[in-house]
């Protein structure tokens, strides 16, 4: 029995040296593999970021106020029927996706190459985190996942695969954004152009299934704005792009690099149906899409940060033109209602007027389809209202046999941050006239004549814009990019046995407009207000006044007030 135990006490002895040695192989392995992770990490981090092209755009109209919380909005539009902000489901977005990139910046017409005291600029920066696919072509290299040339989106933006890597590319987990059973909402597999089509197979088999006879709903989504430049829609694509496709047969005046509408008014309309997304699961570190080691990253990058493609939207996208010889506010307004009576909102109304109907019939209206076809194809030619209503109206579900195509993306940097890829631009809008502005009183009730106790006084305040220092030209179009400010002036008074004092007291107040107009209304305020306790020596009263505060960015006009002044003293006020 001694000898049996000593037998295998050598032998375990005699391994032990080999446990070791496996154990140390081991741990170097995994040394090694946590080095060349962290320096296939460390060589995409060391790369220079891609920098896309920005571009600007000179635009005749006025910014959109709408999406800015900074910019807060006083009173109501009060001379078109525009709705406001909250209840417009057409409000415009900056880009495909994009968002103001920090406050704009006036600008005054003596700080510009043609110098000019009378005149103003808005200068908007933007930036946009969504890429809308422009043609079949651009939609081959766009699926979730996809590894691209930095350089390739640098420039002339043209997204193309990153060669020389497919050994080291990963498995990844993409899901999709239909409503379907948690077996078919993601998969993991190889990021190719088959493995997304497998998994939106198998989610509309899936919805197919779980509701039998039914297909999915697409999401209509219309962004409608209007336009004087041609250029102004290259923001709709969220890059520097070419517009040919828009130019060809169309009658512009060009001002430098700037093709101006030739026609009296022109709106620019983003439709999109939104069938469903594809989306890959963000990696938490920059190798688990791609592994680095073993390769010459500055020689297969260039030295630039590859991105890849963190988001498919699919479903169906055109970009619409609609050009009038009507005012801009008769067509906003027609086109504004036939959206509304397609998307069935409350209070719209159910059919147009004949004006309205003659409107959209008389004017000329192109529409380029995105994701399909060529980017040099020009827009085609859409039949007057019925045409319209049909491109719009068309393809509102999706299914297995038509799931769409692909007609935006996001971008992400293959580095450490993950961070998505943004395309800056700017808009400089103007030159706008100085407007001249004045407070108005409208519609007042004065009862100094009656014999009512109290008396009081109501009015509309309204800030009236004009083009010239006698008020004679209404500025229907005055830039609403300036903070307006007025003062409210409060004065309150009483007397006993005759004798009392004024007090007073000021308010400045300011306003940035969200639609342009001539006359904006600031509310309906009791200016004035008097009573007397049996005998005029035993009174009450209190004014409130409204004036323009002074502005280099405009001048400032003496207000006009249109109710009865009283004759008496002790019933004026200051």
């Amino acid at each position: 029995m001694k000898s049996r135990t000593n037998y295998f006490l050598q032998r375990i002895i005699k391994g032990v040296p080999l446990l070791l040695m496996l154990f140390l192989a081991a741990s170097c392995s995994k040394l090694d593999s946590d080095l060349n992770g962290a320096n296939g990490k460390q060589a995409l981090d060391q790369l220079r970021i891609p920098k896309i092209q920005g571009f600007t755009v000179d635009s005749k109209s006025n910014p959109d106020n709408n999406s800015s919380a900074k910019r807060s909005s006083g009173g109501k539009r009060a001379d078109v029927t525009i709705p406001p902000d909250e209840d417009n489901p057409f409000k415009p977005k900056a880009g495909s996706g994009g968002y103001k990139d920090g406050p704009g910046i006036i600008v005054n017409g003596s700080n510009t190459s043609t110098p000019d005291p009378n005149k103003l600029y808005f200068y908007q920066k933007y930036k946009s985190q969504m890429f809308t696919i422009s043609d079949q072509s651009m939609g081959l290299n766009i699926y979730p996942g996809a590894i691209l040339r930095g350089q390739s989106i640098e420039g002339i933006f043209s997204p193309q695969m990153l060669t020389g890597i497919s050994n080291n590319i990963r498995p990844i987990t993409i899901s999709t954004s239909m409503p379907v059973s948690g077996s078919a909402v993601a998969r993991t597999s190889l990021p190719r152009p088959t493995s997304q089509a497998a998994l939106y197979n198998a989610a509309l088999t899936d919805l197919e299934n779980t509701n039998p006879g039914e297909v999915g709903a697409a999401s209509l989504i219309v962004e409608m704005d209007t336009f004087r430049v041609y250029e102004e829609l290259k923001t709709i694509y969220g890059f520097n792009k070419g517009l040919d496709a828009f130019l060809i047969n169309t009658n512009t005046t060009q001002q430098g690099e700037n093709h101006l509408i030739a026609s009296t008014s022109a709106i620019k309309i983003k439709f999109f149906q939104h069938n469903f997304t594809i989306d890959m699961d963000v990696p938490q570190n920059n190798t688990q899409l791609f592994d680095p080691t073993g390769l010459d990253m500055q020689a297969i990058t260039g030295g630039v940060t590859p991105v890849y493609v963190k988001s498919v939207t699919y479903g169906r996208m055109g970009i619409m033109v609609i050009e009038s010889s009507y005012s801009s506010t008769k067509l906003y307004n027609a086109v504004y209602k036939q959206l509304g009576i397609l998307k069935n909102l409350i209070g719209i109304g159910t059919s147009l007027t004949n004006e309205e109907k003659n409107i959209i019939n008389s004017a000329t209206i192109k529409v380029k389809y995105t994701g399909i076809g060529t980017d040099t194809s020009p827009a085609v030619a859409v039949a007057g209202l019925n045409g319209f209503i049909q491109v719009l109206s068309a393809n509102t579900t999706y299914s297995k046999a038509s799931p769409g195509v692909p007609i935006a993306f996001q971008l992400a940097y293959l580095n450490s941050g993950n961070g998505l890829v943004e395309a800056p631009f700017q808009i400089n809008y103007g030159p706008f006239d100085k407007p001249y502005v004045r407070i108005e009183y409208k519609n007042s009730n004065w009862e100094a004549n009656s014999s009512s106790n109290p008396k009081f006084t109501y009015s509309d305040i309204y800030m009236s814009f004009y083009k010239d220092p006698t008020a004679n030209r209404k500025y229907s179009d005055a830039p609403i990019f300036i903070d307006y400010k007025y003062e409210r002036d409060y004065g309150t008074k009483s007397t006993y046995n005759w004798v009392g004092n004024w007090s007073t007291s000021k308010v400045t107040d300011n306003v940035i407009w969200k639609y342009p107009g001539s006359d904006q209304l600031i509310e309906n305020y009791k200016v004035f207000y008097f009573v007397h306790y049996g005998s005029d020596a035993t009174t009450s009263r209190d004014y409130c006044h409204f004036d323009m505060v002074p502005s280099e960015n405009y001048h400032v006009l003496p207000k006009k007030v249109d109710h009865y002044m009283a004759n008496r003293s002790d019933e004026m006020y200051p």
